[in-house]
């Protein structure tokens, strides 16, 4: 009986350990955490609408939106002559020179109307570099596109358009 009675206690206390959890399998309470709040970066956008000069009747609107570093501008043309015309951008208090400044060529087909859809890393909105940076500027369209040979700061193309960059 004295051995009945031992191998019930020993039954009953292995039943009774294994039904504990373990340290090992006790969920460990969890620790305190910081949860940082990721703020959503907005691109900044710029949009601006192109007037007419020189006795033309080209319209233009131009919207720059910077992302990542990146600056997309995208120019929508109307009321223009058929053809290829060129863009810059220039300081409005200093005559700057340089390819830098050009942003390129577009055509304009039979309709009058055109744009322009680009990328670039060498503009930026409301930078620090003022070299770069696109506020308080203004955006020229010229009647025809830059030769690479005459300065197209000093009235050697007729200036069809304008439109400042003014936050």
């Amino acid at each position: 009986m004295k051995k009945i009675g031992v191998v019930l206690i020993l039954v009953f206390s292995v039943i009774l350990f294994s039904c504990n959890e373990s340290s090992e399998n006790k969920e460990k309470k969890p620790k305190d955490t910081k949860i940082e709040e990721v703020q959503e970066v907005k691109p900044k956008v710029v949009e601006i609408v192109l007037d007419s000069k020189n006795n033309s009747e080209a319209k233009g609107k131009f919207k720059f939106t910077e992302e990542n570093g990146n600056l997309n501008v995208y120019g929508k043309f109307w009321d223009m002559n058929p053809g290829t015309h060129g863009i810059r951008i220039r300081n409005l208090k200093e005559n700057q020179e340089g390819k830098k400044n050009d942003l390129g060529v577009f055509r304009i087909g039979g309709a009058g109307k055109g744009g322009i859809n680009m990328n670039t890393y060498l503009w930026c909105i409301g930078c620090k570099d003022e070299s770069k940076n696109i506020i308080g500027k203004e955006i020229i369209i010229h009647q025809i596109s830059d030769d690479f040979i005459t300065n197209p700061s000093k009235t050697s193309v007729t200036k069809i358009s304008c439109g400042g960059v003014i936050k």
